[in-house]
């Protein structure tokens, strides 16, 4: 990510073949990537777009076909590639690197203003080790003050965690299922057939004991005796009642 058209981004270099590779922002703004790889010196612009408009690009680099091939790709741009006249008993490879450069070598004054994350040369990540607390003392800084650990916008990427091994469950044979549901429905059915017989058993008993002990009864009240003075003349007077006997006369 940066806002400036030019600047110096990543470079590998040995002092023992004179081979390099150099990846920098151009003065158009372009992606330049200049390389001699012991066959002959190459420089090649990847002019698709410019790159100092302060977005972030993601940009890969790698060669194929023996070192015949160099393939770039941008974003999620279609990858542009060339090809070189590779003679078979040329030495194409790469090889006796001894240093790697992010950002500035020792003979510039200036270096890359912006910001460069998630370098990485086949399994080798500069940035990443510089950050380390213990880090190697390979790696060096021409300026720590100016560096600072970011991400560039960019999070982290995190790979998904691994998933647990669950023990399948077993096959169910439908059949059996159904053999199951049926005999446990037979037990169920007459569980509940024998519950409500011994509940209507009980019903009939209490009604029986209830009616047993209610029983009915008469009342002998004196009837024809409501206007009667007294008591004495209501039992003497009253057609029903206490059977008291009255005073009868004899003539003989």
């Amino acid at each position: 990510t940066t806002t400036n058209p030019r600047g110096f981004l990543i470079a590998l270099a040995s002092n023992f073949s004179g081979e390099y590779l150099t990846l920098a922002v151009s003065n158009s703004g372009h992606l330049k990537v200049t390389f001699d790889f012991g066959f002959e010196r190459h420089e090649k612009i990847y002019g698709r777009r410019t790159f100092h408009e302060g977005q972030t690009h993601d940009v890969q680099l790698w060669r194929s076909d023996g070192g015949r091939k160099l393939t770039m790709k941008v974003d999620n741009y279609e990858p542009v590639s060339w090809t070189f006249d590779v003679k078979g008993s040329a030495d194409a490879q790469f090889n006796n690197i001894q240093y790697m450069y992010v950002g500035k070598n020792e003979t510039m004054r200036e270096g890359f203003v912006g910001c460069i994350s998630r370098v990485s040369f086949d399994d080798i990540y500069p940035l990443k080790f510089y950050f380390q607390q213990d880090r190697p003392k390979e790696i060096t800084a021409a300026s720590s003050s100016q560096m600072l650990e970011d991400y560039c916008g960019i999070e982290a990427i995190r790979h998904p965690e691994e998933e647990t091994e669950v023990r399948p469950d077993p096959p169910i044979d439908e059949e059996i299922l159904m053999e199951m549901y049926n005999d446990n429905a037979a037990v169920l059915g007459g569980v509940l057939a024998i519950i409500f017989f011994a509940l209507l058993i009980m019903g009939f008993l209490i009604g029986r004991y209830m009616a047993r002990h209610k029983g009915d009864y008469r009342t002998h009240e004196a009837d024809g005796a409501d206007m009667a003075p007294d008591a004495d003349w209501a039992v003497q007077n009253s057609m029903t009642g206490h059977q008291v006997k009255r005073n009868t006369e004899m003539y003989i």
